[in-house]
This record gives structure tokens, sequence and C-alpha cells, in this order.
């Protein structure tokens, strides 16, 4: 009885051994001699920790620009658009307002004339 819970227990270790062998075959610390600026992990006072950084294709960061620059320029437009209709509607309503005094003046006027 004995015997059977401890080849049990080293079949378990065994298992959890070939689970950690399979793991570090693609868990592997490569050191990168990166240019100043293109780390974007903050930095530490004494060491940083790049225990979560991840290395992106350049490509990839350059498509992703591209496409948010693209975003940014549709949104410029609609702004732009939405900028000339309310320069437009402030036109049309100082018109109005302009009319309505010039309206009232010619008003004044006749009655004077009267």
């Amino acid at each position: 009885d004995d015997a059977l819970a401890e080849y049990n227990n080293l079949q378990s270790e065994l298992r959890d051994h070939h689970g950690l062998m399979d793991r570090e075959l693609y868990d592997i610390e490569i050191l990168f001699k990166l240019k100043q600026g293109q780390v974007e992990v903050p930095q530490a006072a004494v060491v940083t920790d790049y225990s979560d950084a991840i290395v992106i294709d350049s490509d990839v960061v350059e498509s992703r620009n591209r496409r948010i620059f693209e975003l940014g320029k549709d949104k410029t437009g609609t702004l732009e658009t939405i900028k000339e209709f309310r320069k437009k509607l402030n036109f049309i309503q100082w018109e109005y307002k302009m009319l309505a005094m010039q309206t009232t003046d010619m008003e004044e006027r006749t009655k004077d004339v009267h």
C-alpha cells in the first residue's frame, strides 16, 4: 500500500517535471541590445523589471501607427465638417438678428415719418 502511494507520488512528480520541461522549451531568455527610445517599459531607478515585457516586430508597430494616423485623419475631417457647419449656422443666426434689427429700425423710422 505504501509502495503504491510512493509510486503514484513519483508518477505525479514525473508528470509535473515533464510539464516544466515542455514549458522551458519555449520560455527562454534572450539578450537584446536596443537603441535608446525603442524600449517602452517604465524605467526604474536601479533595476528595470522586464519580466512581463514582450518584443513586437517593427512592421506590426508601424502598421498600427498608420491605422491610428488614418483614423485621426478621418476624425479631423469630421471635426472640420462640424466646424464649417457651425460657422455657417452662426452666420445665419447673426444674419437673422441683423435683419430683425434692420426691420425694427425701419419700423421706428417709418413711425417718425408719419
